[in-house]
């Protein structure tokens, strides 16, 4: 392969027009792929932190259940425990009167 200079505007591109366009040539593709690899990229790592996310917040909901189902179940309790101390005030009631 024989490179030429440019004479006086006769002839071929200069090495340097030829470096300079495969140079663009080369920061073009270059920035392509990166851009395409790089947002396939940040996709994946969005999906995975989307998931985990996710399982979190299915965690959360199922342990906001699990205390929700304990506080009704002490509510219905505290409930049972005042019928039997009022009835047994009542009837300690009824023995001093």
């Amino acid at each position: 392969m024989c490179l030429r200079l440019r004479r006086a505007g006769v002839g071929e591109p200069a090495l340097g027009d030829q470096l300079a366009q495969a140079c663009r040539a080369c920061v073009w593709i270059s920035q392509t792929f990166l851009q395409l690899v790089l947002l396939s990229v940040i996709i994946v790592g969005q999906n995975v932190l989307a998931a985990a996310a996710d399982k979190r917040a299915e965690a959360t909901y199922n342990d906001a259940d699990a205390v929700l189902d304990e506080a009704v179940k002490i509510q219905e309790h505290l409930l049972a425990q005042d019928k039997v101390l009022g009835s047994m005030i009542g009837k300690l009631g009824a023995r001093r009167a």
